[in-house]
């Protein structure tokens, strides 16, 4: 982690440079919990005082691959499926029923 001289922080990963946010959550009750498994509950060990969110620099891999994704997931799709509703078997049945209904009712 680097503390810049303006205050800033950043997160060295590598060759990844991650921008960190840190906002002051002390007045909210948020509490750190760890789940029991035997006695099926969850068990506070500390209140949280701040928030720390990691933003990949804009010129990152990390933040290409992030936007392409999202890119890929937004991508519009068609709206409009046309199914074929003239099915032989079903026009055939449907002749056959025809048929017995004229030759038995007339």
């Amino acid at each position: 982690m680097i503390k810049w001289s303006d205050g800033s922080m950043s997160l060295l990963i590598g060759e990844e440079m991650f921008l960190i946010n840190s906002h002051d959550i002390s007045k909210q009750h948020t509490f750190l919990g760890i789940p029991n498994i035997h006695s099926n509950s969850i068990e506070n060990h500390a209140r949280l005082t701040h928030q720390i969110t990691f933003r990949p620099d804009a010129s990152s891999r990390t933040h290409k691959r992030l936007s392409a994704a999202i890119q890929a997931r937004n991508v519009k799709q068609v709206k409009t499926k046309f199914v074929d509703i003239n099915d032989p078997k079903l026009i055939e049945l449907q002749l056959q029923v025809y048929f017995y209904i004229f030759i038995n009712y007339l």
